[in-house]
């Protein structure tokens, strides 16, 4: 494949960079089902190779411009040696790759309860015969990634978990960066999800079971959506990529049309505060107690409040799940 026609099929300019390359890569690895269709994905996996290596060639030669491609322009056979080698190059070819992790995909979406199961289920598939080789191991680690990023199905919530767990995706940029472009996307939602349970216990606990309810398929009551739907609007802007991995994001735009078709508009007061509303009634009493509080503290103790005594509100600092 030449870069002409690689750049083609990516929708891209000629003259586009890195960066791009690697957006246009991830937009439509997002419209392939790997499962139905793995010829699509080699097709698009070798455009998004060729393309790299030329934008490299490139910039290194120090020629800006890709005008003029020839026949004889670069054709990639084989991948950039600081990636994961590609799925079916050592080992087992690439359907048994997709039919691996298409089994695993399955078996999670079918009864399992919890990350412990589902990091039981990864370290079967890792043992098969057919993943022997370390490289044929990479490859199916970068093919996982791939199918995570396409969205969320059942169980995706605890493949991703598990498979951040065994491959140590949060601690592990390095290894992320071999898996580009699916281990940014990877990166990115790692950073988000470490970002919600960052929040106050109470908030991350109700936006958890939010989150709960996205999964669950039947539509909200308009009571339901009249109160929440603000709130599920506010955490797709914050942890947006995040649960588009672990729960069917979609249906937040779905729901919202739903409320504006029924309701005649959208919801009349949108959520701005980085803390989630409790209800106007307990926030007034929460803001009177405290301050009877503090009028009770100085007239007993005449001074100012030691700091020692003081909270944040935060949850203990410590290692965050990803899953809820």
């Amino acid at each position: 494949m030449s870069p002409s026609a690689a750049l083609r099929l990516l929708g891209l300019e000629p003259y586009a960079d890195e960066r791009s390359i690697r957006r246009a890569y991830a937009r439509r690895l997002k419209r392939i089902d790997l499962g139905h269709d793995p010829d699509a994905f080699q097709e698009l996996r070798l455009a998004y190779e060729v393309a790299l290596r030329y934008e490299t060639q490139a910039r290194d030669e120090g020629d800006s411009s890709t005008d003029g491609f020839k026949s004889s322009d670069l054709t990639v056979t084989s991948p950039a040696t600081d990636s994961a080698p590609e799925p079916g190059e050592t080992g087992a070819p690439l359907a048994e790759h997709i039919e691996l992790v298409e089994s695993l995909r399955l078996r999670l979406a079918n009864g399992v309860s919890g990350e412990s199961q589902a990091l039981i289920l990864l370290d079967e598939a890792l043992a098969d015969p057919r993943l022997a080789h370390l490289d044929s191991q990479l490859c199916f680690e970068r093919l996982l990634a791939e199918f995570l990023c396409q969205g969320w199905q059942p169980g995706n919530e605890l493949l991703f978990q598990a498979a951040c767990h065994r491959f140590e995706w949060q601690s592990d940029k390095r290894g992320l960066r071999r898996l580009a472009p699916a281990g940014d996307l990877i990166d990115l939602a790692i950073t988000q999800g470490l970002s919600f349970f960052d929040q106050p216990a109470t908030t991350a606990q109700r936006q958890a079971k939010l989150i709960e309810r996205l999964r669950r398929p039947e539509t909200p009551t308009k009571q339901w959506l009249r109160e929440e739907l603000m709130v599920l609007e506010l955490m797709m802007e914050r942890y947006g990529f995040w649960l588009q991995l672990i729960a069917p994001a979609e249906r937040v735009q779905a729901w919202r049309k739903i409320y504006e078709t029924e309701m005649g508009g959208p919801p009349r007061a949108a959520v701005r505060n980085d803390a989630v509303p409790e209800g106007r009634a307990s926030s007034i009493f929460q803001i009177l107690g405290g301050l009877l509080l503090c009028v009770w503290w100085l007239s007993h103790c005449g001074g100012a409040l030691d700091p020692s005594t003081q909270r944040s509100g935060l949850a203990p600092a410590q290692a965050s799940p990803l899953l809820v």
